[in-house]
């Protein structure tokens, strides 16, 4: 159209002048909000026009990705990008998003996921998930999160992040990622004195000093029992009982079996690791042994007489995997739960209540699975065998995880070990740092510890 080559123009000479740039928020957010089919050759002509401005070509990207074609989108954009480019994404370029249809933002986000393995920029990696967010796309979610762990976010990224997937804002931890990595890199390896030097803070260099310490049985080098892609066993002629473990979001705990896995073995307890391929908490059950969480849990209740029989159970989750872990050891008949920060309900209401907007598109999506009001907390307990204990520990320092703990606090199960002083959500670390991984594990994991009443308490110490 006429009228659109001669604004071209005319935004082309505004552009030349660097002041003038703050006045052309309304025309830019006028523009956000044109459809796919008019507002990709504008962006064709301004990218051509003004190379330096990289707006543009983010939009002309949003333009051609509503138009179907998402090859064509990513492509234009990687041409013309630097990959060390860092800018905070303006919010007209996420109001144009809305305009790209479901097909079409599906279509466009299974395209970058399939290039993952490419450099490639943290816009287009944060403009797809914002896509997957919208779509509540929790699996595509999830694995741009941990693409993006390797890009150093400025902050209202992070926030925007944060704000789509539940990862906490705030200073940079790229540097705590890459130590953490390599700490495990070589905890992996059995190399526990370079572990031990690349751990990131104090709390994990006391325990993975503790970890290394710890004397490992030929039986460790026995290959674990596969029964499914969900479900491998540990130590199967272990005899105290054994742990069901939960992986969490991505399917994995905080910490690798190359750590914990020694820890369970000096306590001679057989290990289950469970991860949940449908992604949602496994609280819709697990697909390898049955199609709803009340069938998963006979199958996993004729699975561990099989296996353990008349054996103690118990559960461990940490972070996301808390609550399911809290869930199926009521359910199981274990003697005990043990989780670190857990959440305390997938119901969205009680989330905003307790100010948590963490993995609003992770709890979106369980939300349509799931029953929710058969996970309640209160029901779930209900239906726990007499003298179930589940401990919790959680951060006592004003955040997310405390109101979660706080909210379970009124259940008489529920024994608190509140983490005076702290505030963080790595409880897990912090916890073994202060009292002990094996102290910790042993105290819960152990048919005849008695446990606690509410009414004390519990607090770890700084």
């Amino acid at each position: 159209m006429e009228e659109d080559r001669l604004f071209v123009r005319a935004m082309a000479q505004a552009c030349q002048d660097p002041g003038s740039w703050q006045s052309l928020n309304p025309i830019r957010a006028t523009l956000s909000s044109l459809a796919p089919k008019r507002l990709a050759p504008i962006c064709a002509r301004l990218v051509r026009l003004l190379p330096n401005h990289p707006y543009w070509r983010e939009l002309h990207m949003v333009a051609l990705a509503g138009q179907g074609q998402a090859e064509r989108a990513v492509d234009v954009f990687l041409r013309s990008r630097t990959l060390k480019a860092r800018r905070q994404i303006p919010a007209p370029l996420l109001r144009a998003l809305a305009n790209i249809s479901e097909p079409e933002m599906r279509r466009f986000i299974q395209l970058v996921l399939s290039r993952l393995d490419e450099e490639l920029p943290a816009e287009l990696l944060l403009i797809t998930q914002a896509l997957a967010g919208k779509l509540h796309a929790a699996e595509a979610v999830s694995q741009l999160d941990v693409a993006l762990l390797e890009h150093e976010l400025p902050e209202s990224w992070e926030l925007r992040r944060y704000k789509i997937t539940g990862s906490k804002p705030g200073s940079n931890k790229g540097v705590f990622r890459a130590r953490f990595r390599t700490m495990i890199q070589y905890a992996d390896q059995g190399q526990w004195q370079d572990a031990v030097s690349a751990a990131p803070d104090e709390d994990y260099t006391t325990l993975v000093r503790e970890c290394a310490q710890l004397p490992v049985r030929p039986e460790e080098a026995v290959a674990p029992v596969s029964l499914s892609d969900e479900l491998v066993l540990h130590g199967a002629n272990r005899r105290e009982g054994i742990v069901l473990v939960f992986g969490g979001l991505n399917g994995a705990f905080r910490l690798p079996d190359s750590i914990m896995g020694r820890f369970y073995q000096a306590l001679d307890l057989q290990v289950l690791y469970l991860t949940d391929s449908q992604d949602l908490f496994h609280l819709n059950g697990l697909r390898s042994v049955a199609s709803d969480l009340d069938g998963t849990l006979i199958g996993l209740r004729e699975l561990l007489e099989a296996h353990s029989p008349g054996r103690p159970v118990y559960t461990l989750g940490n972070s996301a995997a808390g609550f399911p872990a809290l869930v199926y050891g009521a359910r199981l008949g274990a003697v005990r739960s043990l989780s670190f920060s857990p959440f305390a309900t997938v119901d969205l209401r009680v989330s905003n209540a307790l100010k948590d907007f963490r993995g609003r598109a992770y709890f979106a999506r369980v939300c349509e699975r799931v029953n929710v009001a058969d996970l309640e907390i209160g029901s779930v307990l209900s239906r726990a065998q007499p003298g179930f204990e589940a401990h919790v520990y959680a951060p006592e320092g004003p955040c997310e995880d405390q109101r979660h703990a706080a909210y379970l606090e009124s259940y008489e199960a529920v024994k608190l070990h509140w983490l005076t002083g702290y505030s963080k959500h790595d409880s897990v670390a912090r916890a073994a740092a202060r009292q002990g991984m094996m102290q910790l594990l042993s105290s819960t994991f152990s048919h005849q510890h008695l446990g606690a009443s509410n009414d004390e308490r519990q607090r770890v110490l700084s």
